[in-house]
């Protein structure tokens, strides 16, 4: 996905939990997992979170009957995979920590916005290009 290997690892892994513990479920144990990274692994990874996301939304579609298997079987990963430029990553834990203070004004807050927002726009592109001409 968008190049990545561990990418295609935090997308489906964040669709398969969303679709067996739920959705809040799922973006905890992403998030979870890029806090663990920010105090002893390769950092704090808002691209990594986007793959969550992105995952996550993924598997609603498909409990929700919107992705078909007919579909899956031309499954093409940047269709549900946003842009990743300029998202942060590599961030330590001295970093990370002041931006999940502050609820809603945070910076994650903040982050998390914009990659919902990439989200619904990759979505709408993808119907705007599947619906049928009048």
């Amino acid at each position: 996905m968008r190049g990545r290997h561990d990418l295609a690892q935090h997308f489906f892994l964040s669709a398969y939990l969303a679709i067996i513990v739920g959705e809040v479920g799922a973006e905890a144990a992403g998030l979870m997992k890029e806090v663990s990274d920010s105090q002893s692994g390769s950092g704090f990874s808002y691209v990594d979170l986007e793959a969550d996301l992105a995952g996550i939304a993924f598997g609603r579609r498909v409990l929700k009957g919107e992705v078909s298997l007919l579909k899956l079987r031309s499954f093409v990963a940047n269709d549900y995979m946003p842009e990743i430029s300029g998202l942060p990553e590599g961030l330590t834990w001295k970093e990370v920590r002041p931006q999940l203070q502050g609820g809603g004004t945070s910076q994650l807050a903040s982050y998390r916005k914009e990659i919902a927002q990439r989200i619904d726009r990759l979505s709408s592109s993808r119907k705007a290009k599947v619906a049928p001409n009048h």
